[in-house]
């Protein structure tokens, strides 16, 4: 059989706070001139549906900020790690999409007069921990003969812009820098993709961030702030990188967010779509449809059961026809809780599982402790149920009565796409008093749900405890 090869063009864009700053028409319009088949976003703000309302594209996936013109489809075991895109009926892609933590920052760092090696230790604890999963998930599939993306704001400059040719040619490149995150992605077998299509840093820089975008309310890049390149996609897998390109202040005016784009275009020789079943949603209200798409084996006599988690009787059951199908399951009158989708061959063995939640109409996201006093040191422990499960859903401390959008957390850390899930949250370090647990979605500075805890000196705790 002929190896078909098919032109794949993905973008990557941080829009900055959900695109709102200077105007969110130019959001769109930076895609529609562009015109990327897929795009992965980042700060979008839970703005993800109007993206994509806005594009007239139908497809996008808020757990992973990834809006398409092609089909998206969650993999079971994907985990808010990657996401298929359906290149062609029955090809698919893998993309990713990450937003590394941008604090402390290691450009400013060089600056203040941090050494390469005090750099490295910043990075293998500020960023390194946050692209490690996917550098555990993604090469696997890559071995595998699909073709992988990994995009996003990495928040870190690479070690292939950072050379001893570049000394002196910005200020911050005081030093040749082996950039932790962006070694450790290429020795996982990822290829830079704009430095295979722009070899020369010095004559094609690719800045993109920070991009000219007009002064708002709040924050603004400072003009003596370090301009680097922190935005990337990388490609591993049976793609060649045909082309990159920086989007920025000479396509749109204005221009919408202090992040410029950048969009790749590949030859993919797309992977086979695995026998699978997934949904459009992981959390559906009491009464919702659950909406299923189906890729079965073509063998016949497939069916695809509703199983509510634990227990080993069907909730509902729904033959399969032909390979690939659609069906839809109600929920109407059965009990909220955890479930999954089982494709079942006509042996009754499992092709494809994948897990979703049900939940009681109107309820809304639970957020609970395990005490509400702890001494420091203690961990505390934060139970999480009915989040919408978008990959930078976040948990986040604060001092009692401080507002997310003006203080910063004391701690925090991001779900990854739970919609229930328990966290553990060290207690070292905190000062003794009265704090708020937040829950906040999508990168952004909504709070759903909170809840309050004292912490207490270990003496001043065990006074208060009953003998």
């Amino acid at each position: 059989m002929d190896v078909i090869s098919f032109e794949f063009k993905l973008m990557t864009f941080n829009i900055e706070y959900g695109g709102t700053n200077v105007d969110f028409s130019k959001v769109v319009e930076v895609i529609q001139k562009t015109d990327p088949h897929t795009v992965a976003i980042e700060e979008a703000f839970g703005h993800i549906p109007r993206l994509a309302d806005e594009l007239g594209w139908k497809y996008y996936d808020t757990r992973l900020q990834i809006v398409s013109q092609l089909p998206l489809l969650d993999p079971p075991d994907g985990e808010g790690i990657y996401t298929f895109v359906q290149i062609a009926p029955g090809k698919i892609v893998a993309v990713s999409n990450v937003h590394l933590p941008n604090d402390p920052e290691g450009s400013f760092a060089v600056l203040k007069g941090a050494t390469a090696e005090q750099i490295v230790e910043l990075e293998k604890k500020a960023r390194l921990p946050y692209i490690q999963p996917h550098l555990d998930v993604l090469p696997r599939l890559a071995s595998n003969g699909m073709p992988v993306f990994l995009a996003g704001d990495f928040n870190a400059p690479s070690h292939l812009d950072w050379t001893e040719d570049m000394v002196g040619v910005r200020k911050q490149i005081k030093y040749a820098m082996e950039w932790t995150v962006s070694k450790a992605v290429m020795d996982a077998g990822f290829r830079d993709s704009f430095r295979e299509a722009h070899p020369d840093p010095k004559t094609e820089p690719g800045l993109t961030w920070w991009a000219n975008r007009p002064q708002v309310n709040g924050w603004n890049p400072n003009p003596d702030d370090p301009q680097d390149r922190i935005d990337f996609i990388y490609a591993a897998g049976s793609s060649v990188t045909l082309e990159s390109i920086v989007i920025g202040e000479e396509t749109v005016s204005p221009f919408p967010s202090d992040h410029r784009a950048v969009m790749s275009t590949f030859a993919v020789t797309p992977a086979d779509m695995p026998a699978m079943v997934t949904t459009d949603k992981r959390l559906v209200e009491a009464g919702e449809l659950i909406h299923v798409w189906v890729n079965g084996s073509g063998q016949g006599g497939e069916r695809c059961e509703l199983i509510r988690r634990g227990e080993l009787t069907p909730t509902l059951s729904q033959s399969v026809r032909g390979r690939i199908s659609e069906l839809s399951f109600s929920t109407k009158g059965i009990p909220s809780g955890a479930y999954e989708l089982v494709l079942l061959d006509e042996r009754s063995s499992v092709l494809s599982h994948y897990r979703l939640w049900v939940k009681e109409a109107g309820e809304g996201v639970k957020l609970s402790l395990d005490r509400q006093a702890y001494a420091k040191g203690e961990p505390i422990i934060v139970n999480l149920e009915n989040a919408p499960g978008n990959r930078w859903d976040w948990l986040g401390i604060y001092q009692f009565g401080q507002d997310p959008f003006a203080e910063k957390p004391l701690r925090y850390l991001h779900t990854n796409a739970a919609i229930q899930g328990r966290f553990i949250f060290e207690s070292d370090g905190l000062e003794a008093g009265k704090y708020g647990m937040l829950f906040c979605i999508d990168d952004n500075y909504v709070c759903l749900a909170r809840e309050h805890f004292e912490l207490f000196n270990k003496t001043k705790l065990s006074s208060n405890v009953s003998p």
